[in-house]
């Protein structure tokens, strides 16, 4: 039998085609997802920087002062609708991490910091007092502020029944991220694993 043949009657495989098919989907699904990950992290971390770059400059030539001034930015850098709400929880979030930025910074003057900070810490409160707790999920969120409410109305027996609701509901988001973190424990080890069983697979449907 001829060289050829026998290229020819191997190509015909079924079995080998199905492997050097699945290897190669194996493998350029792995790319793929990483590039997107990849690119997902690089585009977080362009706006993180552009947001502080910008905010740094607004703070310094005191073209920035008010709360509207800094969500204008935030959705401008995040190509959001001005309907779009969502945006307090995120914007919190970047502004502490700017606030540690500034204040562990070796490059500024402490009275430049401190002016800073209280222009941050202002925004920080504004955005919490029109939206408390905006980086706690919406359930959790309606239980605590309901407890302030009862607290504030002196209804202690309703203040601690919605704590009893509040911690069950904890526990039950505890237990949840517990087998999350457990599944995820062996999920990138036996990803790796099929990968690698995939490709020798391959090559031996290829050598036979």
């Amino acid at each position: 039998m001829s060289a050829l043949t026998e290229l020819t009657q191997l190509f015909s495989d079924e079995k080998f085609v199905l492997s050097v098919f699945t290897a190669a989907f194996t493998v350029v699904y792995a790319l793929t997802a990483q590039r997107i990950l990849f690119r997902s992290r690089e585009r977080r971390k362009d706006r993180k920087s552009r947001l502080w770059e910008t905010l740094s400059a607004g703070f310094s030539n005191g073209t920035l002062n008010t709360v509207d001034d800094v969500v204008n930015i935030y959705k401008g850098i995040h190509e959001l609708g001005g309907e779009d709400v969502s945006y307090r929880s995120g914007l919190a979030k970047y502004l502490r991490e700017y606030l540690v930025n500034v204040i562990s910074s070796k490059d500024r003057q402490a009275d430049e910091i401190s002016s800073i900070k209280d222009k941050v810490t202002g925004i920080i409160d504004a955005i919490e007092t029109e939206s408390p707790y905006s980086d706690v999920p919406a359930a959790e969120r309606n239980l605590i502020i309901d407890v302030q409410k009862f607290i504030a109305h002196n209804d202690q027996a309703s203040a601690r029944e919605k704590l009893s609701d509040l911690a069950g509901l904890i526990e039950v988001r505890q237990d949840s991220l517990d087998r999350v973190q457990a599944s995820n424990k062996w999920s990138v080890p036996l990803a790796v694993i099929g990968l690698v069983l995939t490709v020798v697979f391959g090559v031996i449907s290829l050598i036979k």
